[in-house]
């Protein structure tokens, strides 16, 4: 009998009904079916690696199926487990498993032999939690599911229905195993088969052409032998690269896009169906929503009566909604789009249909991508996969055209698992742990069978295992506590609670990265997901474009952004951080070649059909390619390739030195410019600013003359290892990948699952945890970063043997210097610029010490100030801490807890134990975990102490081990919040000179802090110190009530002296008035004519003048004004520097002369200063108006005090000056002259003299008020200094305004005096009449409040001179403008108490002022508004349209 071919044998494999189904439908098995199915049959572990669209999903699924209906009953669990990398792919999977599962079906039926029918289900973080009810209620037996929902599976009671897995076919695995989410897999893989108890099940891989396919076996198989079913041979691709430009070449800058965009359009109309690929989301928006402009220009012409046609394109990325992306991709199956643009979101198996071709917009920077997104096309047996690459730039046009070559040779990227990633191995210990006890060896061999760890040294899993016990516990971050139970007695893994939760919720290694969600409205459907910093960048009211349609946001909250159709309004194009396709150093190798290539053939009339044919360049774009690499060969001298590297100066536009190393290796560039930057920071002490990029480095070093083009000269492999290792921990990179596996290691729980976490919150909590865990040289977590950083992120191997390389000689290094940059190097120019655009003009210097230590330091300092001054401790903060440390009222809640209790406190007496605690410790007692001791001479002799421990107290208190006492001590001390030498006698047999000399060693070198007290020293730890702190502060803010603005203004007015209540009176009143004016600038004619009037009664300027005699206060003016603010004598700041020109010669010696001899009469110094006292005088003013000289009175500021001066200088250049012009000038009064003090050194001293002034001027300092003063220092010089009064207990921070913006702080008696006053107690009705300008009013422009207008809105009272308001209550009643021209009374105020402020514009009248007018009220003329009547029971007198005031005729006169 004739044998069948060979080929229909493997269809006998299967039943009848299976075998004529697949011949009936499919006809001949593909090359991936004919060879999978005969060793997924046989049992054996199977990769089959195959080209997309060959049937690698059927070759997995049909032998599986083909099994079960071998069983003649339905098992009891899923026995076929899918796992695809993505949640639409899943979906994908199940819809097509529909149609082979139908179809065998019916064909059993019709030939008589039925077959049962299979279930199948998806498990997914889509599916609904019905769905999942269901599955676990009555199991399917083929699952299809995601790694994580696996996770999730197997850390619950759903892992029982997993226990019969026999098939698991791990789909795109090429797409999993070379990151930590196949490392992931690959320890769920295990843990899935120790659930079997240890019966394996067949595990097949299905991947797209990768290499080496050796690897990817080991991945799927771990120890256990995998065959390889390699049909990877090349599929036909039609390919083309594109420069859209044409031979016009790049054109001005931004021309590219349109011609893009044209050329993507034209390639569209031509094919059926089309995906367009982009590298970013922002890339994706943006054409889309260009491209829809572009083809539905002619829409607009259309008659009115025609319907509109629905947009031709699409989005499709990982930022849009599940339900968005269906429907894109539903519409593409159907012929209802023309095309998509996407990200990597349709790269994987996501069955599009027919595709016809596939558009590259942008190199992908990596050669399997490119055949992966290339192989969309096509995507049937035997099809040819279509692609169009279209470059942007010229670089790229260069990478596009290497990339085609290496696509049709099929020279893909070697593919590398991760190897011993601990964060992964700490979440999947907790995870195991959380749903079993587990013996920790067998625990390590489980660990071990996984390909990943398969060389996972002991000594780095037992450390793992101390960082999930909380062996590396601080007390200060909650998050380093134990999340199992770890008895070292008998080595075994226990869950402690809360584990369980923890590892359901933390599971997985796709890092958060804070995205706002969007959803159409309250309650409504979810859009997407925005970018955090885009979402703080917009506003309420804005629109922008999120997939197909424009959005207006309505709301932005915390946890989302609500939104709304915009309706044609402008809108903004959303972007996303970190979307970056770094160039695989393979390709970078590949574009050097091409480019060394063309270089030597530039002389070769057939260079351009080579490039043609070879790399299947458009013809236009090879003639621009070769243009563009001949002018850099010309121009430079040197082109860079593979085998030569091009370092070259230049400027830039600013004409600064540009530092430039030019390369193809692409994402090695990164590992390079951290070891160039820590050489410059070496050579020349300062930190470079620096770009890299897939064509090199680009260094900017303004002021450097000699520019380093010897950089590379003497830098190994050893030396730039050496050099990286020592800048990364200060590098963003590092604490990026530091946060993402700290968030792995569930060493960062979000507070609600539920809710997003921002990603500035993530950053806080990381920085923290770094600066407390970088303590442990040996911790995992900073161990894994510092291995993934140097191995997977900056690939040190290759960056060694590429320096290594040039070392020896095979890789060469040209130096080049030019005033202007090269070809290629001017695209990195262009990519500086946008980086660096508001950065420093100077290299930076070495960074400071992280500030994390020094806000500790503020503290702990702050505290320690506070004790100092006679502050006593919060005695409810201390009792909080203290019961934080102890676990009071959070007693074990089972025996492993309490073993972890009993680890973190030590030793507990008998009074120690609360509820359950003696129970669980006599059962870990007879476990042989926890044991019984007595130590003697103390106040409980009797203690429960973990059994391993039992050593360490024999040697503390039996062999007088020193070590082994310092650790039991110092546990006693982290434990408790403060203790006493008292308290550690009490604890252990020590000698009190013993006891206390441990302690104080440990405050002079160990972070312990001594605090005194009324019962003798305590001593603390600092953190533990330090928390008492922020809890006492929090305390205190958390009793500020906030006051309303009036109530503010009332007792500023009050606490300036300008209330009515609160006048001062004589000298002392003027003393006073200075107090809470001191540094206040104003006008000398303030000072005289509305400061110090408006606070003292009966103010005469001789008071002044004998306020100032008595030789506590002393003046400075500046300006020609002058301007004038009075202070103590012994006040530390000194004002606003004037910058002026510097100071003639006769200024600085009669200034060297005023600082020698001290206050002195102008006679005196003339004498002394041998100048005429004309000319002394003269200088004396031009010292005065620098603010450099000062007088004991305050004549000379008053009007007439250098009159001889103005008159001598106005006469006639031939006048001589003789006698009578001194005796002239002699006859004005005079007082001494002397210099103005120096500013204190201490810019602490300084700052807190300012500080002290403005306290006592408003009580409450916050942004507005500072900004009141003209010559204080600016809020941001004031705020860290506020916040160290703050943390020693002078001041509190706290809410006590309405409606002043930011922080505000208030000294304590403020504090009370405005809760007082809010509270009614004091108050009363009185008027305030003051200037706009003065500083007791807060309202108007430039101050903290608003004047409300009748109308509404507000007033603009401008603080000017000639403004005065009246104040009632702290409201503002009536507004007076230039001097009672204008009048404005305000809404607030009844018409009685408008009649009563409507009399104190008669304050106004002087014998300067004897007659105004009043023009208006309320913007009317005076006459005819509602105040007529009220100016006429005033005196006033109709001068229309106005009413004027005659003081001469008023009853009392002037």
């Amino acid at each position: 009998m004739k044998r069948k071919p060979a080929r229909d044998d493997v269809l006998d494999l299967f039943l009848p009904p299976v075998s004529a189904w697949f011949r009936s439908a499919l006809g001949e098995p593909t090359s991936p079916q004919r060879l999978g199915w005969r060793a997924i049959a046989s049992g054996r572990n199977t990769l089959i690696a195959a080209p997309t669209g060959s049937g690698k999903s059927l070759a997995a699924f049909l032998a599986g199926l083909d099994l079960l209906w071998r069983e003649p009953t339905r098992g009891r669990g899923v026995r076929i487990l899918y796992v695809s990398p993505l949640k639409a792919l899943n979906a994908d999977v199940h819809r097509n498993l529909r149609i082979p599962l139908e179809g065998i079906l019916a064909e059993a039926e019709a030939s008589g032999t039925p077959l049962r029918a299979l279930s199948t289900a998806v498990r997914s973080g889509d599916t609904p939690a019905s769905e999942r009810a269901k599955i676990l209620r009555r199991p399917p037996e083929i699952l299809i599911i995601t790694p994580e929902s696996l996770h999730l599976m197997l850390t619950s009671q759903a892992r029982e229905t997993l226990r019969e897995v026999s098939h698991v076919v791990v789909d795109e695995i090429h797409a999993l195993c070379g990151d930590k989410r196949g490392v992931f897999l690959a320890l769920l893989l295990e843990r899935l088969e120790a659930l079997g108890s240890g019966r394996p099940f067949v595990r097949i891989g299905l991947s797209a052409t990768q290499k080496p396919l050796e690897e990817v076996a080991r991945y799927l198989g771990g120890a256990r032998p995998v065959e390889i079913v390699d049909a990877s041979g090349r599929k036909p691709m039609d390919l083309r690269v594109i420069w859209p430009a044409g031979d016009a070449g790049l054109g001005p800058p931004g021309s590219i896009w349109p011609a893009i965009e044209d050329r993507v359009l034209g390639l569209v109309e031509e094919h059926r169906s089309t995906l367009v690929f982009a590298n970013n989301r922002r890339t994706v928006e943006k054409l889309t929503a260009r491209l829809n402009e572009l083809a539905t220009r002619d829409v607009e012409r259309q008659a009115p009566g025609d319907d509109p046609e629905p947009v031709p394109f699409r989005a499709h990325h990982g930022s849009l909604s599940l339900d968005e992306r269906r429907t894109t991709e539903e519409m593409l199956k159907n012929a209802e789009l023309r095309a998509v643009v996407s990200t990597a979101s349709l790269e994987l198996g996501i069955d599009m249909g027919e595709v016809d071709l596939v558009c590259q917009v942008e190199s992908p920077g990596n050669v399997a991508r490119g055949l992966q997104r290339v192989g969309r096309s096509g995507h049937l047996v035997g099809g040819t996969s279509r692609g169009r690459l279209i470059a942007k730039t010229p670089a790229d046009l260069l990478e596009s055209a290497a990339l085609a070559r290496a696509m049709l040779e099929n020279d893909i990227e070697p593919l590398r698992v991760p190897r011993n990633c601990l964060d992964v191995l700490a979440q999947q210990v907790v995870a195991c742990v959380a749903v079993d006890r587990w013996d920790v060896p067998d625990l390590f061999n489980l660990v071990r069978r996984a390909y990943p760890f398969s060389d996972l040294p002991a000594e780095a899993f037992e450390r793992v295992l101390s960082l999930v016990s909380g062996r590396y516990s601080t007390g200060s971050i909650r998050d380093l506590r134990a999340r199992v139970a770890w008895d070292r007695i008998h080595n075994k893994l226990a869950p402690l609670p809360g584990t369980s939760r923890l590892a359901l919720t933390g599971g997985g290694t796709i890092p958060d990265v804070g995205h706002y969600p969007v959803y159409l409205g309250e309650g409504g459907p979810k859009l997407g997901e925005l970018d955090e910093e885009f979402v703080f960048e917009r506003r309420v009211g804005e629109s922008f474009m999120l997939g197909n349609s424009a959005w207006r946001i309505d709301h932005i909250d915390v946890h989302k952004v609500l939104v709304s159709p915009a309706g044609g309004s402008q809108v903004v194009m959303p972007f996303w951080r970190g979307e970056t396709n770094p160039r695989s150093m393979e390709l970078g190798r590949a574009v050097g070649r091409l480019t060394r290539e063309i270089a030597d053939g530039l002389d070769d009339p057939g260079l351009t059909q080579r490039l043609e044919d070879e790399c299947r360049l458009e013809a236009p774009a090879a003639r621009f390619l070769v243009r563009y690499v001949g002018r850099q060969k010309r121009l430079a001298g040197v082109v860079p390739d593979e085998r030569t590297i091009l370092v070259e100066t230049f400027c830039d536009p600013a004409g600064e030195t540009v530092l430039a190393v030019l390369s193809p290796y692409g994402r090695m560039h990164l590992g390079l410019k951290l070891a160039l930057l820590g050489r410059i920071q070496d050579r020349f002490g300062v930190t470079a600013s620096c770009l890299h990029g897939d064509d090199g480095l680009l260094f900017r070093l303004p002021g450097m003359d000699d520019p380093p083009l010897d950089l590379l000269d003497g830098l190994d492999g050893a030396e730039a290892e050496r050099l990286i290792r020592r800048v990364l921990p200060d590098t963003a990179l590092f604490g990026l990948r530091f946060r993402q596996n700290a968030g792995r290691a569930l060493l960062m729980p979000r507070p609600d699952p539920s809710k997003r976490t921002p990603l500035w919150l993530q950053r806080l909590r990381a920085k923290d945890l770094l600066g407390v865990v970088g303590e442990f040289p040996d911790h995992p977590i900073v161990v894994e970063t510092f291995r993934e950083c140097l191995d997977d992120d900056l690939q040190m191997p290759r960056l060694r043997a590429f320096l290594d390389a040039i070392a020896a000689g095979s890789i060469r290094v040209e130096a080049r210097a030019a005033e202007v940059a090269s070809p290629f190097a001017s695209e990195l120019v262009f990519q500086f610029t946008q980086a660096y655009i508001y950065e420093w003009d100077e290299p930076r210097r070495k960074p400071e010490p992280s500030a994390t230590a020094s806000v500790d330091e503020s503290l702990l300092d702050g505290l320690l100030h506070s004790l100092e001054a006679g502050r006593a401790l919060d005695a409810q903060a201390v009792g909080r801490v203290e019961n934080r440390l102890r676990g009071h009222g959070r007693p074990p809640r089972t025996a492993d807890e309490m073993a972890e209790t009993l680890r973190t406190l030590g030793d507990l007496a008998p009074s120690d134990l609360a509820g359950p605690m003696e129970a669980f410790a006599k059962e870990l007692e007879g476990q042989g975990r926890a044991a019984r001791i007595e130590l003697p001479r103390t106040a409980e002799p009797s203690r429960w102490i973990l059994a391993e421990e039992r050593s360490l107290y024999e040697s503390a208190f039996e062999a007088d081990d020193e070590d082994a006492l310092r650790t039991i001590v110092r546990r006693f001390l982290r434990t408790h919040a403060l203790i006493g030498l008292a308290d550690v006698l009490r604890r252990y047999p020590m000698a009190p000179e013993a006891a206390r000399t441990l302690l104080e060693e440990w405050v002079e070198s160990e972070g312990v802090v001594r605090v005194e007290g009324d019962d003798g020293p305590r001593w603390a730890e600092r953190e533990n110190l330090a928390e008492v702190q922020r809890l006492a502060i929090a305390r205190r803010r958390q009793e500020s009530v906030a006051v309303a603005p009036e109530v503010f203004a009332d007792f500023v007015a009050r606490r300036q002296l300008v209330h009515p209540a609160d006048r001062a009176t004589g000298v002392e009143g003027v003393a006073r008035a200075l107090e809470v004016l001191q540094g206040f600038a104003a006008t000398a004619e303030a000072w005289e004519g509305e400061l110090l009037p408006r606070r003292v009664e009966g103010f005469r300027p001789a008071m002044l003048d004998e306020a100032l005699a008595r030789g506590g206060w002393s003046w400075r003016a500046e300006g020609d004004g002058p301007t004038v603010a009075i202070v103590p004598r012994d006040f530390a700041d000194g004002w606003p520097a004037r910058e002026d020109a510097p100071p003639s010669e006769p200024e600085r010696a009669l200034f060297d002369v005023l600082s020698r001899r001290g206050a002195s009469f102008a006679a005196d110094l003339a004498r002394a200063a041998g100048m005429d006292l004309l000319d002394l005088r003269r200088v004396l003013r031009t010292l005065m108006r620098r603010g450099l000289a000062t007088n004991d009175r305050f004549d000379p500021l008053r009007p007439g005090a250098f009159e001889v001066l103005d008159v001598v200088e106005g006469a006639s250049r031939g006048l001589r000056r003789g006698r009578s012009s001194r005796r002239s000038d002699f006859a004005q009064p005079e007082g001494r002259w002397e210099a103005v003090a120096a500013a204190a050194e201490d810019p602490e001293a300084r700052a807190l003299a300012w500080i002290d002034a403005l306290f006592g001027r408003y009580g409450v300092l916050a942004r507005e008020t500072v900004g009141m003063d003209p010559w204080a220092p600016p809020w941001a010089e004031l705020y860290p200094h506020l916040a160290r009064l703050e943390l020693r207990g002078e001041i509190r921070r706290g809410y006590f305004v309405e409606g002043l913006s930011g922080v505000q702080y208030a000294t304590e008696e403020a504090a009370e005096g405005l809760a007082a006053l809010a509270s009614g107690a004091g108050r009363d009705d009185a008027e305030v009449f003051l200037a706009a300008s003065d500083p007791a009013n807060l309202y108007g422009s430039g101050a903290p409040l608003d004047v409300p207008l009748l109308e509404g809105g507000t007033a603009r009272l401008l603080r000017s001179p000639g403004n005065f308001l009246v104040l009632r209550g702290g409201r503002p009643v009536l507004i007076l403008e230039a001097y009672g021209k204008r009048l404005t009374g305000l809404a607030s105020a009844s018409k009685v108490e408008l009649d009563a402020a409507l009399a104190r514009v008669l304050d106004l009248a002087s014998a300067d002022r004897r007659v105004f007018k009043v023009e208006s009220y309320n913007g009317q003329p005076t006459l005819s508004s509602p105040a007529a009547g009220r100016l006429a029971e005033l005196g006033f007198v109709r001068d229309y349209p106005a009413m004027t005031y005659y003081a001469a005729w008023s009853p009392g006169g002037i």
